[in-house]
Order: structure tokens, then sequence, then C-alpha cells
């Protein structure tokens, strides 16, 4: 007898033929869903709050998820954030090169903090997994 659980951390993801030789971003949206089943965003809020204002509307999880998905995307620069900011359905609201700015300038000012932050976070996403 055969049992078959699902563990419902990845969504189902829909596929269409097209005809086109092109799959854009193919395996992305998974390490997404990985990211917030690990909860990154919750991570990123307990270890690397001091670089963005309270009540910011992107806080330090979603960016730091934001980014890692832009890389694993094929992105080199924080501007290769717009492949991803025309699907926010898939990716969530990203945000903008301005905010990203004031961000690294927040952590250029106190890079030991950032580091050690940084660390710890992915000390418990590592537990995590």
């Amino acid at each position: 007898m055969q049992v078959h659980q699902s563990t419902d951390v990845f969504p189902r993801t829909l596929v269409q033929i097209t005809g086109q030789d092109l799959v854009s971003h193919a395996g992305v949206k998974p390490l997404v869903s990985f990211m917030d089943a690990l909860g990154i965003k919750h991570l990123g809020e307990d270890n690397l709050a001091p670089f963005v204002p309270d009540g910011a509307r992107h806080r330090p999880g979603a960016i730091m998820a934001g980014l890692v998905t832009m890389l694993a995307a094929g992105g080199e620069h924080v501007s290769d954030l717009d492949m991803l900011r025309t699907s926010p359905k898939e990716f969530g609201a990203i945000p903008s090169n301005a905010t990203l700015s004031r961000f690294f300038e927040h952590i250029a000012g106190n890079s030991e903090v950032f580091a050690h932050g940084l660390a710890t976070m992915a000390s418990q996403m590592r537990r995590q997994v």
C-alpha cells in the first residue's frame, strides 16, 4: 500500500504551453515559497529591523527576500529587481530602487551590526531547514 502525504509547503504552479522557446525565471517561484516557509520575513524583522525606519512599508525581511530572489533569477544589480516588479502576484511587492538605496545607506553606516544580524538570520534559517 502506498501512502501519499502532501506537505503543502509549495503552491502548485500553473504551466502554460505557448509555443515559445523561452522559460522566464523558471524555478524562482518555488524559491520564494521556500523562503516564505522558512520565515525569512519574520527572521529579517527580528534581526535587521534597525536598518529600516519604524513604519516603513517594506520591511527588512521582505527587502532581503527580494534581493535573494533577484540574484537567483540571474540579476546582478539592484536595478535588476525590475524583472520581479513585473509579476507582483508571484513575487509580492518589491521595494523601489530608492528604498533599497536608503537600506544600503543604513547598512554602510553600521556594517558590523548588519553583518551580525545577517549571520544570525542565516543561522536561524539553517536551523529551520
